[in-house]
């Protein structure tokens, strides 16, 4: 549920910026780190 969101705001601010997306991509990319750590 939580990654299908993020997902939606990255496609958003797709169209408004490129560098809103880079930012969204660092953000999930930091959030799917912890995703991983968390289970081990």
């Amino acid at each position: 549920m939580k990654p299908f969101i993020l997902k939606r705001i990255i496609r958003s601010n797709n169209k408004i910026t490129p560098i809103a997306t880079m930012t969204n991509g660092m953000i999930y990319l930091a959030f799917h780190l912890l995703r991983v750590t968390s289970i081990f």
